[in-house]
């Protein structure tokens, strides 16, 4: 099942009572005589709006390059105002990414502001051994856009995942991010019809937000 993290406000009977409410994890005490259901909502409303654009998290500032040296320092160097970012930390997960490929392909397709990048990400190696890598991934892809597109990660991969709330590396996970390094949307694992529904609308909704 997709994963859409966001934050919801919660509004226990007490809090009512007592005219407390939490709002970004720091308490706000309203006096009882202004406690009223309709401040109430327009507070939540607000809320809500106000921590939507990053409700899901961050992406963190990681440095790689892509299969041409081209050095990228992320999420600063993403090229759109919608970028789709597919992280991947085995091997045998390429099969996993290639399921999304065809519905990639198609949403970038004119599409000048949105683009896509797989993240193949490995823990910190040698040189040495990191260009073996790269020469290996290199020497399989022969596509240009392709070998662009796909930036390694040659990173410390703990705090990255603690980041983006990734508690296992058994699966391929799927980012919506904007060019401020906030993750709109999120899933993981092979391609469904309903996640690319889902991916579709979260993509609209970003590029039209983007041009107000």
């Amino acid at each position: 099942m997709p994963i859409q993290l966001k934050k919801y406000l919660f509004v226990t009977m007490h809090h009512l009572l007592h005219g407390a409410i939490l709002l970004s994890g720091v308490l706000v005490v309203i006096p009882a005589a202004d406690v009223t259901s309709s401040s109430l909502m327009e507070i939540i409303t607000m809320q809500q709006y106000e921590t939507s654009p990053d409700s899901v998290g961050v992406f963190p500032e990681v440095e790689g390059s892509n299969l041409n040296g081209q050095k990228f320092r992320l999420p600063h160097d993403l090229e759109g105002r919608a970028n789709i970012v597919l992280v991947a930390f085995q091997r045998e997960q390429q099969a996993d990414i290639d399921t999304w490929m065809p519905t990639l392909d198609s949403l970038v397709q004119g599409q000048s502001d949105l683009f896509y990048y797989e993240l193949p990400t490995i823990s910190r190696m040698n040189p040495v051994i990191r260009w073996f890598i790269t020469r290996g991934m290199r020497g399989g892809i022969d596509d240009p856009e392709a070998r662009h597109r796909t930036i390694t990660l040659f990173i410390d991969k703990e705090p990255f995942r603690e980041a983006l709330n990734i508690t296992h590396e058994d699966t391929i996970y799927i980012l919506l991010v904007d060019p401020q390094g906030h993750v709109l949307w999120r899933t993981e694992g092979v391609y469904s019809d309903n996640k690319g529904r889902e991916l579709r609308q979260a993509v609209l909704a970003v590029l039209r937000n983007s041009l107000k």
